[in-house]
């Protein structure tokens, strides 16, 4: 019987990973029904950037990588939208989850958002996550995890035919 095997990264691990982490990313930013334009270099920025910034955990289906999720502090995200909330509050930041799509449906993502949480209770009063307005899978997902939109931002990526992408994207959040 397969079995999921979630581990937090420390720097060996992400070193150890990280090809195989911008692959994952690269291959689920750049096909399906939100597809966008990625280079190499920035794939592999935003990754060592994601490290350097906060944690990250892996998630195995048996010993193939399926998975990964990193958070920060949510001053890192400078897209972040100045909204009125507790300022003597600590918010995280679940900046990205990836889970490959030969393992979707399986409740990787659940498993990897409830244990970031449980990882950053002990840092965070509040977490919050930013998802691609279209993204209904993902919002399903968010919602029955008890998020709840606090604001929303209009961004500009590119397809992966290099013309403007205009995607509405919506941050929501949740008591840790």
């Amino acid at each position: 019987m397969a079995s999921l095997n979630i581990t937090v990264l420390n720097d060996a691990g992400f070193c150890h990973y990280r090809e195989k982490l911008a692959h994952l990313y690269y291959k689920a930013f750049t096909t399906g029904p939100y597809a966008q334009y990625l280079s190499n270099s920035e794939v592999t920025d935003r990754m060592t950037m994601l490290n350097i910034y906060g944690d990250g955990l892996i998630a195995e289906w048996d010993t193939r990588l399926a998975g990964f999720l990193f958070w920060h502090d949510l001053q890192h995200d400078s897209k972040f939208p100045r909204v009125k909330m507790d300022q003597n509050a600590t918010y995280g930041y679940i900046a990205e989850v990836v889970v490959d799509v030969a393992y979707r449906g399986r409740g990787i993502a659940t498993r990897m958002i409830e244990f970031a949480i449980d990882e950053m209770r002990s840092e965070y009063d509040w977490v919050v996550i930013r998802v691609w307005s279209e993204n209904e899978p993902a919002l399903r997902l968010y919602r029955k995890l008890n998020f709840n939109e606090v604001a929303s931002i209009e961004q500009i990526k590119r397809d992966i035919e290099h013309k403007p992408l205009e995607m509405g994207s919506l941050y929501l959040i949740r008591k840790t």
